[in-house]
């Protein structure tokens, strides 16, 4: 009898740690998501005061934002005729306006591995090359910059999540949630493939 007693216990004690660790994943989700929010409204309201129009918004779903409105999901932005880069660093919510000859290049990270790299020929052949098997654990975008107090600004789409520890997150390969982050990945290094290639132009 004892022993039946304990392993209810213990049955129970699992159950509520799933509960809560649960719980705790979806509020940290909330928190994410309500941060980029906040974090574009401030950078929209500060650009009144700098000066710089955003011609072209280039959005980025991720894991948390895939089926939110666009203001709850990372952007780059571009002024065409001012040839200027709008990006957002996320995790110091500060931005920055570099011109067009500011931007060396870009990496696409998957499973902390680089599979493309700008000006890129065959554009995610590395990504779509990777076994559909492989579970996808990170995705990220970084791009390069001539500056020596900025060389980078980095776009996590898939990354590990924190909560009194590590919880890991992941999607399959063949999931629409990893489809529609490299589909909207497709776009932006469109873009910078064709500034970059302009860039080269000039040297």
């Amino acid at each position: 009898m004892e022993y039946v007693l304990i392993v209810i216990v213990a049955i129970l004690l699992g159950v509520f740690l799933v509960v809560v660790l649960l719980s705790a994943a979806k509020h940290t989700e909330e928190e994410e998501t309500e941060g980029v929010e906040d974090i574009n409204n401030k950078v929209v309201a500060e650009l009144v005061d700098a000066d710089f129009v955003i011609e072209k918004i280039l959005y980025m779903r991720d894991l948390d934002t895939q089926d939110l409105q666009d203001g709850c999901k990372q952007f780059l932005g571009i002024n065409i005729n001012e040839k200027k880069l709008l990006l957002i660093d996320y995790s110091a919510s500060t931005y920055r306006i570099v011109p067009f000859s500011d931007l060396m290049s870009y990496e696409v990270y998957v499973n902390d591995s680089t599979s493309t790299s700008g000006v890129a020929t065959g554009i995610f052949y590395g990504v779509f090359t990777i076994s559909s098997k492989t579970k996808v654990r990170d995705l990220k975008l970084i791009i390069k910059l001539k500056d020596i107090n900025c060389p980078y600004i980095e776009y996590e789409l898939i990354g590990v999540k924190y909560f009194q520890g590590t919880v890991m997150r992941s999607v399959s390969q063949n999931s629409a949630i990893f489809r529609n982050c490299i589909s909207d990945l497709q776009k932006v290094v469109s873009y910078l493939d064709l500034i970059i290639s302009e860039n080269q132009k000039t040297i």
